[in-house]
């Protein structure tokens, strides 16, 4: 399925109440794709899980599903492994779920090339993401909350 298809899926996800999971692995999901289950998502409040592995969110997908994250109330379980992110769609995610009334729980960003030395951007001209203190502030404001980065971790 690509984000072509995945317009008619989010029409019935934005309705349903009983759909628990969302298996979207290797399915061509884009950040447009994203933008679209965001949307579908943020009045969607029975899917708890939702599973994007191997495509090619990016850090724009991140940032719709990060903003989709501010007002649904279901998700606890969020897997981004192997889709392009980088740093600032990492850190954007990690901001968003800092704050003590998020339930979202597990965060899989693995297999991505996300640098946490903040030295190479600042000397190209860059703002500085710190996304390792993103990281320390996710998981010290939920003591349960799991946050996965292994892989291509550039530290």
């Amino acid at each position: 399925m690509l984000d072509t298809g995945l317009a008619s899926l989010c029409d019935a996800i934005k309705t349903s109440e009983s759909l628990r999971e969302l298996h979207l692995e290797s399915c061509g999901v884009t950040a447009k794709g994203c933008q679209l289950l965001a949307e579908a998502l943020t009045s969607n409040q029975s899917v708890a899980a939702l599973y994007l592995n191997s495509n090619v969110v990016g850090d724009d997908g991140c940032e719709s599903l990060a903003d989709m994250l501010m007002v649904n109330t279901s998700l606890q379980t969020l897997y981004l492994n192997m889709c392009c992110v980088n740093r600032r769609g990492l850190h954007r995610l990690l901001v968003v779920i800092s704050h003590d009334n998020f339930v979202l729980r597990t965060l899989g960003a693995c297999y991505n090339n996300i640098q946490l030395n903040n030295d190479d951007l600042v000397q190209d001209g860059f703002e500085a993401v710190d996304v390792r203190n993103a990281l320390k502030i996710a998981t010290e404001s939920n003591t349960d909350r799991k946050i996965l980065t292994w892989g291509k971790l550039i530290a």
